[in-house]
């Protein structure tokens, strides 16, 4: 999925374990868990060198695009 970061394009390379359950009544939604494996800038996978601070920035960005 593609993403900005502080003004930079990347390419976020996820995958997903579990599924979707629609909210109850009694019950809030649940949502699959998403694993990013790969943070793709032109053409390089940069993942190895970014911070948690970063990850977790991205992170969130991805699961507001996919969720929201």
């Amino acid at each position: 999925m593609r993403l900005q970061i502080r003004g930079e394009d990347i390419e976020v390379v996820y995958d997903e374990y579990g599924q979707y359950i629609a909210p109850t009544r009694d019950n809030p939604a649940e949502y699959p868990d998403v694993y990013i494996t790969e943070v793709m800038y032109k053409d390089v996978d940069i993942m190895p060198i970014l911070g948690d601070v970063d990850i977790d920035s991205i992170y969130e960005l991805l699961i507001d695009k996919l969720y929201a």
